[in-house]
């Protein structure tokens, strides 16, 4: 037989073997990922510029919370449950230079460690402390399980607060602009999270001091929040959608003549960093009747 021949059937065969693959699809492949957590990473490290996020023990179920500025809180995203591998990077703040591969990015390491998922259950990873070598705390992750026992119906909302601030090592929070009586959260340490506290919906503002003092040292009004657009959306969080879960963020001044005052920094623009700063962060999706208003 001509090598001709052969190639032809050869080119025969493999099409045959194509067909028959394509015979039998059902439809798109989705990947499955198992039991999943969900995830999101709060940069407050107020002494550096962006930093990368990453898992590094396998491709499946492992998202990437790229390039996050001081101050920037991430999503939520699906994680593969179980012990992961994670490691943090800092980001040259020559943004030209913030591609894959770049050795003067993955070299600067803050993080190399291994935290474990319950499967079906929220996180957040709140990256706190100082980068600069001599500042204490150092630089370190902590990692919070959610607790959403809370019940929450659909005139309510559920607010709490994380102390990401270890400017103040033990935080007193009101629900309100100025404080009086007793706190809404009293001495929450930092690094730790209030559970959260149940109330009608309506505008509130939670102010922050040092545990015992009546100084407001930051302050911060909850978002509105919106109904969903169209019925196959779910509602924005905030203070006037029922059902909300809302968590109000501590965070620290940024350290002057740091990376984080940047102006690239869009969270320290106009000298917003100077001071320590409340920043509310919606926890769920609430579902809404697409005739509310």
């Amino acid at each position: 037989m001509k090598l001709r021949q052969i190639a032809l059937l050869g080119a025969a065969s493999a099409m045959g073997v194509v067909a028959a693959a394509c015979s039998s699809d059902t439809g798109p492949h989705v990947t499955n990922l198992g039991p999943i957590a969900y995830v999101r990473y709060v940069n407050a490290i107020p002494d550096t510029n962006q930093t990368d996020f990453r898992f590094v023990d396998q491709l499946k179920g492992s998202p990437w919370y790229g390039q996050l500025f001081f101050r920037d809180i991430s999503a939520y995203q699906p994680v593969s449950a179980g012990s992961r591998h994670i490691r943090v990077f800092s980001v040259d703040p020559n943004a030209s230079a913030n591609l894959e591969g770049n050795i003067n990015v993955v070299s600067q390491r803050f993080v190399d460690t291994t935290l474990t998922f319950d499967a079906n259950t929220y996180y957040t990873i709140v990256h706190v402390g100082y980068a600069r070598t001599g500042q204490t705390p150092a630089q370190h992750l902590v990692l919070i399980k959610e607790d959403r026992s809370a019940s929450v119906s659909g005139t309510q909302i559920g607010v709490r607060a994380i102390n990401a601030a270890p400017t103040i090592p033990s935080a007193d929070v009101y629900a309100a602009a100025t404080p009086s009586g007793s706190p809404t959260f009293g001495a929450i340490a930092f690094g730790a999270a209030s559970p959260y506290q149940v109330m009608s919906t309506g505008s509130v503002t939670f102010s922050t001091t040092s545990a015992g003092s009546t100084t407001v040292a930051a302050a911060g009004a909850a978002p509105a929040g919106a109904p969903p657009a169209s019925v196959s959306q779910s509602a924005l969080g905030g203070y006037s959608v029922g059902g909300s879960l809302l968590t109000a963020f501590i965070f620290p001044p940024a350290v002057a003549g740091s990376m984080a005052t940047l102006s690239a920094n869009p969270n320290c623009s106009k000298g917003a960093c100077t001071t320590a700063s409340v920043i509310w962060m919606q926890d769920n999706y609430p579902d809404m009747p697409s005739s509310t208003p």
